[in-house]
């Protein structure tokens, strides 16, 4: 279990930072100190919580709260996942005024409440989640930003969005597929994956997403011949030999020999070393 986390992790980190490589650049810009973009994330989570409860006073405080931490970011530290960061914004701002709105009606003072069936509007805008943009670029870099931020449901909204705009983006269902197992969702990673690895039998980061999926299933042998596969496309991809390295281990029997080639070659290639994996190959 520990070896199949392992190379999941560290697929998952290649597709999202190397495979669409050409927008990670915006997103490496200074963190805030202090964690204020986790305590930020945090009151939204706990307000989303609320709102699942129908807590609406509790929702709307908590809404504020992290409505108010992202509009601080976002002029404290303006080159920083400035995408994500308005997202958020956009979110709490639409959440606050529903939860305002359900929590005025339920104590009998909304102005705008017409009865059951306003409030019942009200509830399906609260549910409905953040507007994805409109652009594919766009939705791109959001889904990144918000996957490395631990929001798989916010950015599987935003690629599915991506799909309905664009059903032939290669980018778009790569990510989809990539983000779909970071929920742990691998058998709908698979879905997504397959189809685009006939459409696209040339394009190495597919084979290494479709491994990803299969080590999550439990499926070494599947997830071996995958990342082979992407080294038969491109034998210098350094994090296909890591990751190769990582499930040959996790085979029945495990493969140690190979492994230690394929980790030795990931080295050469200028992969970083991981200490546990260096004492697993020894």
């Amino acid at each position: 279990m520990a070896m199949k986390t392992a190379a999941y992790s560290r697929a998952l980190l290649v597709l999202c930072a190397g495979c669409l490589g050409a927008i990670a650049p915006s997103l490496r810009a200074e963190e805030p100190a202090g964690g204020q973009f986790d305590a930020a994330y945090s009151s939204l989570r706990k307000a989303d919580e609320a709102r699942e409860r129908q807590d609406w006073p509790a929702a709307a405080k908590l809404y504020r709260e992290a409505l108010d931490s992202y509009v601080q970011l976002s002029t404290r530290y303006v080159d920083w996942q400035p995408t994500i960061v308005q997202f958020r914004i956009d979110y709490c701002n639409e959440q606050l005024e529903a939860a305002l709105r359900l929590s005025g009606a339920k104590d009998g003072n909304a102005t705008n409440a017409a009865g059951p069936v306003a409030a019942g509007l009200a509830a399906a805008d609260a549910a409905g989640g953040p507007r994805p943009p409109d652009d594919i670029g766009q939705l791109r870099q959001l889904a990144v930003a918000l996957v490395r931020a631990g929001d798989t449901n916010g950015a599987r909204r935003a690629l599915m969005k991506g799909v309905t705009l664009s059903p032939d983006d290669t980018g778009v269902r790569l990510l989809l597929g990539v983000v779909q197992c970071a929920a742990g969702r691998y058998e709908d990673a698979l879905f997504v994956l397959e189809p685009l690895a006939s459409e696209a039998p040339a394009d190495p980061a597919v084979q290494m997403a479709l491994g990803t999926a299969h080590v999550g299933l439990g499926d070494m042998s599947a997830a071996a011949a995958d990342v082979r596969r992407a080294l038969d496309l491109d034998p210098d991809l350094a994090e296909a030999h890591f990751d190769l390295a990582q499930i040959l281990l996790g085979t029945t029997p495990p493969d140690l020999k190979a492994a230690r080639d394929h980790y030795r070659r990931a080295l050469e290639l200028g992969a970083p070393p991981d200490p546990s994996l260096d004492r697993l190959i020894q």
